[in-house]
Parts: C-alpha cells; structure tokens; sequence
C-alpha cells in the first residue's frame, strides 16, 4: 500500500476516487460514511508527499469531488444556456479544474509549512484546520461556491448537533480531524500520552454530536404562525417561456386562493418569471388577496434597478405583499446558474 503515499499517477488516481466518493456522502444518497473515507484517503495521500507532489495531488482530489459533484453545470451549460455538448464539456471540465486549486493550495501549504510526521496529532489538527480554512475561503473568494461541503454529510449523520454549536464550519472541521486522527492511531500507539489525547479528540465530539442532536436550542415566544410554502410543478425549460407566463402566474394565484388559511405564505425564488416592474397588476392583486387574509405574502421576482450613473442593473430579488412590505436583492449568484464568471473579459 506503499503507493498510496508515494508520488505518481496511482496514488494520483486514488485521490481522485476520493473526492469523486464526496458527492455519494450527500443528499439524496446521503451514505455519510464515505465523507470520512474521503478525507481519510486524502490525507495519507498527502502524508509522505513533498510540496510539489502535494499540489499535484491536491488538484486531483479536488478535479475528482467537482467533475463528479457539478453536474448540474453541463446541464446549465448546454441544456438551457444553448452550447454545443463538446462546449458545455469543456466549460464543465475546465470549471472543475480551476475549483481544484482550492484543493490543490491547502496541500502544498501543509506539506510545506505545517505537516507534523513527527507529531501525528499535531499534524491531524493542522490537517483539519487547512481543511476549515479551504472551506471557508472557497465560500467567500470570488462570491463564493459553498458546494460540496464535507459538513453537509451530517444532516441527518451523528454530527447533526454540532452544527447548532459552530455551524457547518465545525462539523466539517471535526470531520478531518477525526479522518486524520484515525489515520494517525497506529502512530499514536507509540507515544501513550498523545494517544490517550488522540482517543479523546476522537471520540469526544461524536458523542457530543449524538447527545446534542435532540437539544432544543430555542423557545416559542408568542402564536405559532402558520405557513403555506406553494411550489408549482413548472419545467426549467418552459419558466422562461412569454407564452407560458400567464399559465404559471394563474398557477401560483389558484393554488394561494384555495390554500388553506395562512399566516405567511410563500413562494418560491423566481416565481414570478418576469421583471417586477411588468408584474404590477397580478401582485396588486396578490397583495389586495393577502391583506384580506391578514397575510404576509413572499415571492421571488427578477427586479431591475438604475444606479446612480443611470446604468440598468438585474437583480434576483423577493418582494412583499399584503401585511409587510419590502424588497431583497440577492447577493450572492451561483456560477453558470446566474451568471457566467468572467463573462465580460470573455466577451473582450
């Protein structure tokens, strides 16, 4: 199993098996698991590697979690943005290869600067904190990508109470620690102290996950309300279709006039496929609907704005109606979802 450590193509290979298994540790196959697998593989891949092997293996860890973990980026690509398929396969493979380095950074980093090989647990925390911190800085560079998180396999995992605590940033965290630590336990063995240490940061969390996974962290204040979340069963590829527009908004204003009586209703993002400023007459009446319900209504509606040079501008917004008012425009967009990176430079 020496190979799985040294450099070349097959412990390369491996570390691309491994991130590629990430993905079946998620809803809907949620076989959670195969996270710690993944992390494990990982890290003895990266153990014994100097930094520019490290690198190297980095990338393929992280080509392999997002070739298999975006698919939807092709679909978008080709089905609804019109490319040809070998377009859309190239814009796919080229996007996950550029999100690798995000992968491939934090293991030269270690290899370099933080890796421990004489202290296994040291250099477990050191893996788990490069890990968080590859996270972190993926879900804020560049607007973010927050997909594919290690920290989501334990939704509904032994984990799930730790999120409350820390958030996803601490289950993703004990998540490596624990893969690294477990990796480490036959080198632990030989310094007592430590493995007792190690035993406990181990442990330690998993029951704390598992005892904290039916606390209730917070109290009602007040009457309940009651919610009606509606979603119409329309295609992706007839949303945006003019001919359709008056079907669909008829869809959302018969399935809200014969929902039960309601508090809060709400809708889901875009459902009013067309600007804000078109949509005025049908959320007038909407809004006249849901103040005599003594309703707050919540819709997602594409919205357009001026700013202060006078440029348009296009949002993703929700607005409300009925008991409340007001209007959000959404910050963060999800790459070839809502917008194409680069897209200006590209089109230079």
């Amino acid at each position: 199993m020496n190979w799985i450590t040294r450099p070349g193509w097959p412990g390369n290979l491996l570390a691309l098996t491994a991130g590629a298994l990430t993905p079946l540790a998620l809803a809907p196959f949620d076989i959670w698991p195969l996270s710690l697998l993944s992390l494990a593989l990982f890290y003895l891949g990266l153990r014994d590697l100097a930094p520019k092997a490290a690198f190297i293996r980095g990338w393929c860890y992280g080509f392999g979690l997002f070739i298999a973990g975006t698919s939807w980026i092709y679909v978008s690509i080709h089905d609804y943005g019109a490319a040809s398929v070998p377009l859309a396969a190239f814009l796919t493979g080229g996007f996950s290869a550029g999100v690798a380095l995000f992968f491939a950074l934090p293991a030269i980093v270690w290899a370099r600067w933080f890796r421990r090989s004489e202290a296994p647990l040291a250099d477990a925390l050191a893996f788990a904190a490069l890990w968080l911190a590859q996270e972190a800085f993926r879900g804020w560079f560049l607007t973010g990508f927050p997909w594919l998180y290690a920290g989501y396999s334990q939704l509904d995992a032994p984990l799930a109470g730790l999120a409350p605590v820390g958030g996803m940033w601490l289950v993703s965290f004990v998540l490596a620690l624990t893969a690294a630590l477990l990796v480490n336990l036959v080198r632990l063995r030989t310094r007592p102290g430590f493995l007792a240490a190690g035993l406990v940061l181990l442990v330690a969390p998993w029951i704390a996950g598992q005892a904290l996974k039916g606390h209730a962290w917070t109290k009602p204040a007040g009457e309940p309300l009651k919610v009606a979340a509606l979603q119409g069963n329309v295609e992706q590829n007839m949303k945006w279709d003019p001919e359709q527009l008056n079907a669909q908004l008829a869809l959302y204003r018969d399935m809200t006039f014969s929902a039960e009586k309601a508090d809060l209703i709400i809708w889901p993002e875009t459902a009013v496929p067309v600007l804000k400023e078109y949509a005025d007459g049908f959320l007038s009446v909407m809004n006249r609907f849901a103040h005599d319900r003594q309703a707050t209504l919540i819709t997602g509606v594409p919205i357009r704005q001026l700013n202060e040079r006078g440029e348009k501008r296009y949002y993703n917004g929700i607005t409300v109606v009925g008991e409340g008012e007001g209007t959000y425009l959404k910050q963060k967009l999800v790459p070839f979802g809502e917008y194409v990176p680069c897209r200006t430079c590209c089109a230079a």
